[in-house]
């Protein structure tokens, strides 16, 4: 093997090779599970203040059904690949799981793209949400 290739031994010695690959990905991109997470947050966030906004008014919920709509758009390649990956994952051997999760952790850690372009959209989201709690807010505060 030449100098530049890495080599990982045993248990102790892969553990830290891949908190090396680890490491190097933490600062690229958008993490695929964060956004997951976020989603599964913000979701029943919204759905409480989409119920009070349909019950003054429902044209106050359209805008954040408008950036709900963008955002399950955007984050649509996302969702699909991992509904993809779990039903894969039965089927294939332990080489091709490797090659699979490098590929992943190249393609995915990279700042380009559907993660950040579901990383944006969630955010329209997230401000979409907020924005509609404050205008909730201010019409119970003013009468």
């Amino acid at each position: 093997m030449g100098s530049a290739s890495l080599r990982c031994g045993g248990p102790p010695a892969a553990r830290t090779c891949a908190l090396a690959l680890a490491g190097l990905a933490g600062g690229c991109g958008t993490s695929v599970q964060e956004l997951l997470r976020a989603d599964a947050e913000m979701s029943w966030q919204a759905d409480l203040v989409m119920a009070g906004a349909d019950a003054r008014d429902p044209a106050l919920a359209e805008p954040l059904a408008a950036a709900e709509e963008e955002k399950i758009e955007a984050c649509q390649p996302i969702t699909d690949a991992v509904q993809q990956r779990i039903r894969g994952a039965e089927e294939e051997d332990f080489a091709d799981t490797v090659l699979t999760g490098i590929g992943e952790l190249v393609t995915w850690a990279l700042p380009v793209g559907p993660p950040e372009d579901c990383a944006e959209a969630q955010e329209r989201y997230r401000q979409s949400i907020v924005d509609l709690e404050r205008r909730l807010e201010a019409m119970d505060n003013s009468g």
